[in-house]
C-alpha cells in the first residue's frame, strides 16, 4: 500500500543517516583493499638481451622466432626444473610453465637488436631468478662457434688466437681475469687458477697472452710464441 500521508516526512533523517555511515564504509574498503590486502605484481625485472643470429635484415618475423624461442616449453620447463619451481609453488610442472606465459613477456626495443625480457612476479628474488634463467636459457639455445688461427709472423714468431661468438667478458673484470684464484663461478665450482697458469707458462717461454672482447658478441685470446 502506497505510504500514509507524512510517512516520508517523519523518516527523512534515514537518508541523513545511513548516506554518511555508507560512505565511510566504502572508503575504509577501499583503503583495507589499497594498502593491507597483497598484490599481484608486487616486483619487476626487466633484461635487455642481444637478439642471437642478427642479420642486416631484422623483421618482425625474425624477432617473433625469437621471441618463441624465449618462452617455448622446453625453456620454460628447464627454468621450472633448475629453480624447482614446482615445489615452491606447489604446481605440476604443466601448470608452472601455464603460470610463466602469464608472468613474462617479450618485446623488440625499437630500432636495435635488442629483445627486452620483462618478468613480474610477487616475490622480489623470485623474479630476478626467473628474468636470469630465462636469459641463460635463451642464449645457450643456439650453437656456439669457436675459431682458431695459426699465423707465422715475422721476426720467427707464432701467434694463435682463439675466439668464440658467445657473450663475450665484461669490461669491468677482464683485466682479473689472468689473476691467480680469480673466478666468476660459484663457489666450490672453480679455482681461478685455469687462465692464471697458462698466462705463466706462456711468458716463462718468452711469450704472450692477451685477451680482447665485447660484450654480447664475442671473446678473443691471442697467444704469440717465439719458434726459436
Amino acid at each position: 500500500p502506497p505510504p500514509k500521508r507524512g510517512m516520508l516526512r517523519h523518516w527523512w533523517w534515514l537518508f541523513f543517516v545511513t548516506f554518511p555511515v555508507g560512505l565511510l564504509i566504502g572508503l575504509a574498503a577501499g583503503s583495507i583493499w589499497t594498502y593491507v590486502a597483497p598484490k599481484y605484481y608486487e616486483a619487476e625485472t626487466t633484461i635487455e638481451v642481444r637478439a642471437k643470429g642478427v642479420t642486416e635484415l631484422m623483421t618482425p618475423d625474425f624477432f617473433g622466432s625469437q621471441f618463441e624461442a624465449i618462452i617455448c616449453r622446453e625453456s620454460l620447463a628447464a627454468v621450472t626444473e633448475q629453480l624447482d619451481l614446482s615445489k615452491s609453488w606447489m604446481l605440476s610442472e604443466d601448470s608452472v610453465v601455464r603460470k610463466l606465459l602469464g608472468i613474462i613477456t617479450t618485446q623488440n626495443i625499437r630500432g636495435t637488436d635488442l629483445i627486452s625480457i620483462r618478468v613480474r612476479h610477487t616475490d622480489k628474488q623470485e623474479t630476478a631468478a626467473i628474468a636470469n634463467a630465462v636469459t641463460l636459457n635463451y642464449q645457450r639455445s643456439f650453437p656456439g662457434e669457436v675459431t682458431i688461427h695459426e699465423n707465422a709472423l715475422e721476426g720467427s714468431n707464432l701467434e694463435l688466437s682463439v675466439k668464440d661468438n658467445g657473450n663475450g667478458i665484461p669490461q669491468k673484470i677482464i683485466d682479473k681475469i689472468f689473476q691467480p684464484f680469480f673466478t666468476t663461478k660459484p663457489a666450490g665450482q672453480g679455482t681461478g687458477l685455469g687462465l692464471s697458469l697458462s698466462y705463466d707458462i706462456i711468458k716463462a717461454h718468452g711469450g704472450e697472452m692477451t685477451v680482447d672482447s665485447k660484450a654480447g658478441e664475442f671473446a678473443k685470446f691471442c697467444i704469440r710464441l717465439p719458434l726459436e
